[in-house]
């Protein structure tokens, strides 16, 4: 969890304090694309068509699908992102317009791997649309980007003056379904050359993904981005908020019924703007209050956890997952047969004597608290070569002398999970 103040004075970040001020860039949709688009190869010259803000392009095509959005236009809180007035880094990012299931296979970050959604839990800040698993993440001060590859920059925060500056990007993971790319860490990072006139922006990156960078087949490719927006100072309170599931979306249940999910809010507090509240939801009823909490996620399904953020004077800002709990678990089952009058357990009793023999089974799960149980007892009998068994008519069954008994038992829990168990009572003669 961490709380970030911005102010004209104060700017708390994880336990550090600095003197700053915040610059915001809200993205909005391309209705005027650059035409010639600045292309270094001098062949993917061509303008974006209008409402589309990203291409890879080889040799004037577009592959990849062809040109994607990745702002939207009406989005109810719009894609920005926040840099530091006095260091020029990248502070967070919030509004990203299409996010991805929490159950896409996509790398955890950084690396290459399934063993988590890297886009949905690593804050994307660029994700193409209608393409919900393919995206960049947010390479953020805090972030598991910014922490790994280094944070984004931009070149100059007085862009109240009219001119030119620059976004650096140390290196801009790319997830595409469980594969990825990372573009910039071969070729020095992917920069956004941009123009501000009268508050209105415009910036370009035309990077060319290295065969080192390449995971997923995009060598030689060009990223291409054509980006419009507005940029303002932090005047006016604001709060950016965003939601963090410690341990993951993906739960084993590990207690009756469901799991104990740790959650906290990264929040970003601007323009005098003081905390007031932060509320948690499952499923949409109250669950909890305060920066962090613990949750209870009820086995079997998904559900769906939302938290607000409101400030003492109104603001609020918003986010949500779905958390998943499973029982990948079987249950544990010990059976025994004991001794009736002490509860001591035995395997062996004398044929000679009449002895209460009592049958134990015990069966336990983490998940469900009441795992079905079924046991049987089969006697055991040695017999020889020519050997005779007297059959009695009436029964039909015949007469033998048990040398012991055989207890088997199966427990099954709320999954369909089963346990196995087995004991012996030898019987002496």
């Amino acid at each position: 969890m961490f709380i970030r103040l911005i102010s004209t004075t104060l700017c708390l970040f994880v336990g550090c304090i600095n003197f700053c001020q915040a610059l915001e860039i809200q993205w909005t949709e391309n209705t005027t694309p650059i035409n010639p688009f600045p292309a270094a190869d001098l062949l993917n010259t061509g303008p974006f068509t209008a409402g589309n803000e990203f291409r890879m392009i080889i040799n004037g095509t577009a592959s990849g699908g062809g040109e994607k959005s990745v702002v939207d236009g009406t989005a109810t809180t719009p894609l920005t992102w926040v840099f530091d007035d006095v260091t020029g880094e990248l502070i967070t990012v919030n509004g990203s317009d299409t996010l991805p299931a929490a159950t896409d296979a996509q790398p955890s970050n950084p690396g290459i791997g399934t063993s988590g959604a890297g886009l949905f839990l690593n804050a994307p800040f660029l994700i193409p649309s209608p393409i919900g698993d393919f995206g960049f993440l947010a390479p953020f001060a805090g972030s598991d980007a910014g922490n790994f590859h280094g944070v984004a920059t931009i070149s100059r925060t007085d862009l109240a003056t009219n001119g030119t500056f620059a976004i650096h990007v140390p290196v801009m993971e790319l997830h595409w379904a469980n594969l990825l790319a990372t573009p910039g860490s071969a070729g020095g990072g992917v920069n956004f050359d941009c123009q501000v006139t009268n508050g209105s922006v415009s910036c370009t990156a035309d990077y060319q993904i290295r065969a080192a960078e390449d995971a997923i087949g995009f060598a030689g490719q060009w990223l291409q981005f054509d980006l419009k927006g507005i940029t303002q100072g932090a005047q006016g309170p604001f709060v950016l908020a965003n939601l963090n599931v410690i341990g993951g979306t993906m739960r084993e249940c590990t207690i009756q019924s469901g799991d104990q999910v740790e959650v906290e809010a990264n929040i970003v507090l601007g323009g005098g703007a003081v905390l007031g509240s932060v509320e948690w939801f499952i499923d949409g009823a109250p669950a909890a209050m305060g920066e962090t909490a613990t949750l209870f996620i009820p086995f079997g399904g998904t559900h769906t956890v939302d938290m607000t953020v409101t400030t003492t004077t109104g603001e609020t800002a918003s986010d949500s997952t779905s958390i998943e709990v499973k029982d990948t678990q079987t249950p544990t089952l010990e059976v025994a047969f004991l001794d009736a009058r002490t509860d001591s357990e035995i395997n062996a009793v004398s044929a000679g004597h009449v002895k209460k023999v009592k049958i134990s089974v015990i069966a336990t799960d983490a998940c469900d608290p009441n795992p079905q149980t079924n046991v049987d007892i089969t006697p055991i009998y040695k017999a020889e070569d020519g050997e005779i068994i007297k059959i009695r008519p009436s029964k039909a069954s015949p007469v033998i002398e048990t040398d012991a008994l055989k207890l088997d038992g199966v427990a099954e829990d709320a999954s369909g999970r089963k346990a196995h168990d087995s004991a012996t009572l030898e019987i002496i003669r």
